[in-house]
């Protein structure tokens, strides 16, 4: 089997300090790990705000890698509120997520907003209720087609992160439809959000993307065998491998990133198939 690197590969779901949830490392330290390792870019997700500004002043203090930011829409940037979105889009933001910790759906899941049950907690004082994206009616709200419109126009992505799946079912094809040519399913190989293969499948024929993350002895995520069985359902041309890291539960980006690949390439992965999941797809969702 070949050797197993980083080299030439984007990580596009980074969490770093500051931050209200304990991190690995802040912004420039891990950018600069991930450059040492060889790595070709990094995109930084944070709950509670953009990435975008903090993005552009790692860029000018650390060289010899592409650092990008993003906006996840939870109340900390007032929920789904295109003006927000806009004026992310407008200074750089290559990503749009959907609410995180503030969706209706994660509070269901967890017990509450702002928590990821006993192992990591926001500690903030008042819980919010969660986020919908759809109204009394059961269909999306206006603001949700607005949001998409700015993506669309600004050739941006746009990420479902922690929408229910009755969301999700309504949101893919408003995407499509107002014109998103760059849509990210987060984490399908996420257990407690996890979607049947056959829905993801549907997704992936409307023009999604699928996005895998790296898995952990610590749990969270199914692991390398059955991730490698759904990419080669899904096809590599429709997926992106990203590292979710930062948290204490993973190992470095670059570290978490490699162990990954290199399971993925022992059970049988193909290397031209991992250049096309870590190196041809995600620079395409953030350069093309």
């Amino acid at each position: 089997m070949p050797s197993v690197t980083v080299e030439g590969v984007y990580d596009l779901h980074i969490h770093s300090g500051p931050d209200i949830f304990e991190r690995i490392g802040d912004d420039a330290q891990i950018a600069e790990m991930c450059r040492n390792a060889g790595m070709a870019g990094v995109l930084f997700k944070c709950h509670h705000e953009s990435t975008v500004s903090r993005a552009y002043h790692v860029r000018r203090r650390v060289e010899n890698i592409g650092v990008y930011g993003g906006i996840v829409l939870n109340r900390f940037v007032g929920g789904i509120y295109p003006q927000s979105v806009e004026a992310a889009l407008r200074t750089g933001a290559k990503m749009v997520w959907m609410p995180t910790v503030d969706s209706a759906f994660h509070a269901r899941m967890y017990g509450s907003t702002g928590t990821y049950g006993s192992f990591q907690d926001s500690a903030l004082s008042e819980r919010a209720e969660g986020i919908s994206l759809l109204g009394e009616n059961g269909k999306l709200i206006p603001q949700v087609y607005s949001v998409l419109e700015l993506v669309a126009r600004h050739g941006a992505a746009v990420a479902t992160a922690h929408i229910s799946p009755e969301e999700m079912d309504l949101f893919v094809p408003a995407a499509v439809e107002v014109g998103c040519k760059k849509i990210v399913i987060t984490h399908v190989n996420f257990e407690k959000h996890r979607l049947p293969l056959e829905k993801v499948k549907e997704y992936v024929r409307m023009g999604a993307v699928a996005e895998f993350c790296t898995s952990s002895p610590l749990g969270g995520y199914f692991g390398p065998e059955e991730s490698k069985a759904w990419m080669e359902a899904l096809g590599p041309g429709n997926c992106f491998i990203s590292s979710d890291s930062g948290t204490p539960r993973k190992a470095f980006p670059p570290e978490a990133m490699r162990v990954f690949l290199y399971c993925l390439a022992a059970l049988g992965m193909p290397m031209r198939d991992l250049e096309v999941m870590t190196k041809e797809n995600p620079r395409r969702l953030i350069e093309g």
